[in-house]
């Protein structure tokens, strides 16, 4: 019992060599943490960020299919090159008089945007931010392509692809 009582009597304390050392391991081991936590947070954000960025351009391409289901007419060329814009068109009869719908769509810096215009009456929306490059062409005589490029996260890049026919001209 001697030996305890003496031990805590014993309140030196600690010398400044065993602090700057203690305070030393403290540091490097603190940085290793966070330099760790702030990858692991770097990672989940550049996932969530192409998450969000396919997921937004996929709801952008219901819009698209909509369209060219409804689309008589287009003013892309069968056969021919791709086109950074495509203009849809049709009509549409309501209690005997004819409605004439257009949508187009284009790349407006880095948002695709679509511009809907029925009677007179235009509104445009974003469909798509983060658009690197878009595309669209006519296969065959009723099929129109679209062919989106967007900055998914931090230095990746996704590209998607959609195919829809549109109706037969009445």
């Amino acid at each position: 019992m001697s030996k305890l009582t003496r031990f805590l009597k014993d309140n030196r304390g600690f010398t400044l060599v065993e602090l700057l050392v203690g305070i030393t391991l403290l540091s490097i081991t603190m940085s290793t943490i966070g330099a760790g936590l702030f990858r692991a947070l770097g990672t989940q954000s550049g996932v969530v960020d192409d998450g969000l960025a396919i997921n937004e351009l996929r709801k952008g391409f219901s819009w698209f299919a909509g369209d060219v289901k409804m689309a008589t007419s287009t003013d892309l060329d069968i056969g021919g090159a791709t086109s950074p814009s495509v203009k849809l068109s049709w009509k549409d009869q309501f209690n005997d008089v004819d409605i004439t719908h257009t949508s187009t769509y284009a790349l407006v810096g880095d948002r695709l945007v679509r511009t809907y215009t029925s009677n007179a009456t235009s509104t445009s929306h974003t469909i798509a931010h983060r658009v690197i490059s878009v595309s669209f062409f006519l296969n065959g005589t009723s099929t129109v392509v679209a062919q989106v490029e967007v900055d998914a996260k931090p230095g990746t890049t996704r590209s998607l692809s959609l195919s829809t026919i549109m109706r037969a001209s009445r």
